[in-house]
């Protein structure tokens, strides 16, 4: 991919000039870990947590099995035909023939607003989109997300189709591989810009380094039947990736319960001894699954899955981690927050070879699609779902099932490791592995440019980071308002200067449906006029032209003083007044609107609930304000019964992403990874102890008229 930097007054449109790297293949998975300064309440019992997370109230998520995943495919996918990423990949246009496709190494992007067509725009390890972005998405799920949109016929045309997909990779990534493919564990760092740019340039599918673990493809396309061929709606596939594996794998036991009979194994991982790989070389040439049902095809079969899912036990407690520092038991503990009492559960239903393929996204369980996506996507599970499968409406339409847009508050970028900036704050740093004088050691004290040497091959340099991944965003974005609701103006054309979607004339604004909301608001959904206001001018945040030119980042931070075009202190009109919630505590620090929604909403909420019905989105305060029970039902509540004995596993929890729900409660910036810094009318503050008046917890108690304490005190 070619690479343009953002000096002053210039912009880029992608990431990475075409590069050569070759690199290992595999499955795995994982979350992004938390450094916890207090624990949070305990939500799951040593007899149940699977289900704490990523599942529906009321017991919509129950029905959800092999049959309803297998059903909701049938509905999308009549013909079984889009069961190989690959053949999705092409049916959508990013290669124009499977052979083009390179499951590992670096890509080029080739931008399809300057080469939609034509012989020079396909090719080997070539991918044709209109945008190409790579995030750490830190606020969730806390994977790293290679993500690339188009559109059919373009993104500027009336009601286009328009198909996006997201390459999953592992928080922790590895500097320097063995000549076998393993990593050197002493290379390793996590949720950091670095980790980006390792996954970036090494586009791994080796579990054992941090490689992809799954593709999600999502269309914004018509029914597949042709029944309504001018109606788009929203589908999603997810693909699990697989490296073959030649058959000698064990599962490594690494902590026991010791008095159980039999031994109940509390961590662990597959030791795959012999993976398909080529001797002393990074196995670009491997061959990989990546289908949307359990392969079984002689490598990858059941005994596999047996051993990378079904050998756990439901019952069997963990400490957070798998490996020897998980003690057994792994008891809850204030003066031990890394020990946050969860299990790390066999999936919901045994993995079978040939069923329909169930993400695991929080050690928490697999569970199935597309239910798990609908929690933040958008959409419900219709109440006419039965476990047969039978119940999906026609051709699988949901309603308000969304693409969900790239947001910079609530993610980690890359660094740069361009030659040229090596030193600058924004480029990838040795102190950011988790043994620097290590690394250094390992790679003979070079300058950390190209970041990636896998085999003595170096890999071509990126700059990653916010600014220069910030025309990228935008483009993407632009796609997924289309999804939200919205269209271009209705002269778009592609900007000359960096191929963003733009007016022409005096007619240059976006459009879209005002609603009236629950509380009587007339207003836009609450995505469509974030990402709107996103890209405003500002000196004018009602200009909904996403013209708003580029501006010096404000946000602390590596990127702080560079050049962004998204604005990560907007706030939407309607938090911009008076609270109209309870009386706040005497003594504490007033909490207004605006304040709320960007220190706790736009981090814990907005990721989520602006993707639900109308009435949900939290795009207002006075919406918010009236979901006052809820909110204390489902964010307070569960302190309230950890303190006093009462956990229910199957009470709601909200925020419903375990990630989340961590970094809440201990006051975790995901943008950064650290100790989040608060900006309340003192200054500047940083958040570490539950009992901070102004961490997010307590800000939240505080806007609802409680201090620390008074809710479980007063009620529970």
């Amino acid at each position: 991919m070619s690479n343009i930097k953002l000096p002053a007054g210039k912009s880029g449109n992608s990431l990475l000039k075409a590069g050569v790297t070759v690199v290992a293949i595999g499955l795995g998975v994982g979350i992004a870990t938390t450094s916890m300064s207090q624990p949070p309440p305990q939500v799951g019992t040593a007899n149940d947590s699977s289900h704490v997370f990523l599942q529906f109230s009321a017991g919509k998520s129950s029905v959800e099995n092999h049959n309803t995943a297998q059903a909701y495919l049938n509905a999308i996918d009549p013909s079984g035909s889009k069961k190989n990423f690959v053949d999705w990949l092409k049916n959508a246009g990013f290669i124009l023939d499977v052979s083009q496709w390179t499951p590992s190494g670096q890509q080029t992007f080739v931008d399809s607003t300057q080469c939609p067509s034509g012989p020079t725009c396909y090719g080997p390890g070539k991918i044709n989109a209109f945008a190409h972005i790579i995030i750490l998405n830190a606020a969730d799920l806390g994977f790293i997300r290679n993500q690339y949109i188009r559109c059919v016929p373009d993104c500027k045309s009336p009601n286009p189709k328009i198909y996006t997909y997201l390459e999953n990779y592992l928080a922790t990534q590895y500097l320097v591989l063995k000549s076998d493919g393993t990593p050197d564990y002493d290379t390793s760092t996590t949720n950091t810009p670095e980790a980006v740019t390792i996954a970036l340039e090494r586009r791994s599918t080796d579990q054992r380094n941090g490689g992809r673990i799954a593709d999600v493809a999502f269309e914004w396309a018509p029914a597949a039947d042709g029944s309504n061929p001018s109606f788009n709606f929203a589908q999603t596939y997810a693909y699990v990736v697989q490296d073959r594996e030649i058959p000698g794998f064990r599962l490594d036991q690494t902590v026991v319960n010791p008095t159980a009979n039999p031994p109940a194994t509390v961590g662990g991982e597959c030791d795959f001894k012999k993976h398909n790989v080529r001797d002393n070389l990074a196995p670009a040439n491997d061959t990989v699954d990546e289908q949307y049902i359990w392969p079984a095809d002689g490598s990858n079969d059941q005994a596999v899955w047996n051993c990378k899912f079904n050998a756990f036990s439901k019952t069997a407690l963990n400490a957070g981690t798998r490996g020897t520092a998980a003690p057994f038991p792994p008891a809850l503990d204030r003066n031990r927050p890394d020990l946050i009492g969860f299990l790390d559960p066999a999936p919901f239903e045994p993995v079978l070879s040939t069923q329909v393929f169930a993400a695991e996204l929080d050690r928490l369980g697999n569970k199935p699609s597309p239910g798990l996506c609908f929690n933040c996507h958008g959409g419900n599970i219709p109440s006419t779902l039965t476990n047969s499968g039978t119940g999906w409406p026609k051709n699988g339409f949901i309603q308000e099932f969304r693409f969900l847009p790239a947001d910079a508050t609530n993610s980690i970028f890359g660094c740069d490791d361009l030659s040229a900036d090596v030193g600058a704050n924004f480029a990838c740093q040795l102190k950011n592995f988790d043994k620097p004088a290590y690394v250094s050691t390992a790679i003979g004290g070079r300058a950390l440019s190209p970041l990636v040497v896998d085999f003595g091959v170096p890999a071509t340099a990126s700059d990653a980071t916010k600014s220069g991944q910030t025309v990228p965003m935008k483009r993407y974005n632009q796609a997924v308002l289309i999804t939200q609701g919205a269209s271009p103006p209705r002269n778009a054309v592609f900007s000359s200067t960096d191929g963003t979607i733009t007016g022409l004339g005096t007619n240059r604004n976006w459009t879209a449906i005002k609603e009236t909301d629950d509380q009587g608001a007339r207003r836009y959904t609450h995505g469509v006029e974030l990402i709107l206001g996103w890209y405003a001018p500002l000196n004018n945040l009602a200009d909904l032209s996403m013209s708003g030119p580029l501006f010096t980042d404000p946000v602390p931070g590596p990127n702080q003083g560079r050049l962004v075009l998204q604005n990560e202190q907007f706030v939407p009109v309607g938090w911009r007044g008076t609270s109209t919630g309870p009386a706040q505590p005497a003594g504490q620090p007033t909490v207004i609107p605006s304040q709320l929604y960007l220190n706790v909403v736009s981090r814990n909420c907005r990721s989520c609930h602006m993707n639900r019905e109308l009435s949900l989105d939290f795009g207002t305060e006075r919406q918010f304000s009236a979901n006052q029970g809820n909110v204390e039902n489902y964010v307070f509540q569960p302190e309230c019964d950890w303190i006093n004995g009462q956990v229910n596993p199957k009470n709601i929890v909200m925020p419903l992403a375990r990630l989340t729900w961590e970094r809440f409660w201990n006051g975790v910036d995901p943008s950064s990874n650290k100790t989040l810094q608060i900006n309340i009318s003192a200054g500047i503050h940083t958040s570490t102890d539950v009992n901070d008046l102004n961490s997010q917890v307590n800000l939240l108690k505080a806007y609802f008229g409680r201090t620390p304490t008074s809710y479980c005190a007063n009620r529970h």
